[in-house]
């Protein structure tokens, strides 16, 4: 997938979700019969994505016990996070779930884990680790060029890294 179809999937994603979920589905709906494929396209031989986590595959996505945390610090602890990938799964977590952030950014999650006591090594390594697993916890979303040459990516938990998060917090001694 080239950045420009990257982008165009960010900017659905920006639009889609801040819609009820009827509204959504007459979009799709008719996004879908706008821009319909031929049968004979190569659209069948297109791999499927990991699937991304939205509020509407969980329904109790917003009122469920990622709300019991008032600080990222004590979902961070109570989840036992003992490496750097795992706790860079709590910080992704913690953003798209209890703050309600779409994507998110190395340099977010560094932030967290870093006024926690918890300052990353190599978050670089996590990230390609996370993203290369299989299945794979993050999916990267888009790169902002704001600089020559550089930028800052965005990613996004895969349900997998949600579910792995949720099992370190339910298997977690209270």
């Amino acid at each position: 997938m080239d950045d420009e179809e990257v982008a165009a999937l960010t900017k659905i994603n920006g639009i889609l979700k801040s819609l009820d979920e009827d509204a959504r589905f007459r979009v799709m709906q008719w996004a879908y019969n706008r821009y319909q494929p031929s049968r004979n396209s190569a659209v069948d031989d297109v791999p499927s994505a990991p699937k991304l986590l939205q509020a509407s595959d969980d329904p109790a996505h917003s009122a469920s016990a990622d709300r019991d945390y008032s600080t990222f610090a004590e979902m961070l602890d109570a989840s036992g996070a003992d490496s750097e990938p795992k706790r860079f799964l709590v910080a992704a977590y913690w953003l798209e779930s209890v703050e309600e952030q779409g994507s998110f950014q190395s340099y977010d999650i560094t932030k967290l884990l870093k006024a926690t006591g918890n300052q990353p090594k190599a978050i670089g390594n996590s990230t390609k680790a996370l993203i290369n697993s299989t299945p794979k916890r993050i999916v990267q979303m888009s790169r902002n060029k704001a600089k020559a040459g550089k930028g800052r990516i965005s990613f996004k938990l895969t349900s997998q890294g949600v579910k792995d998060v949720r099992g370190m917090l339910i298997e977690s001694p209270e």
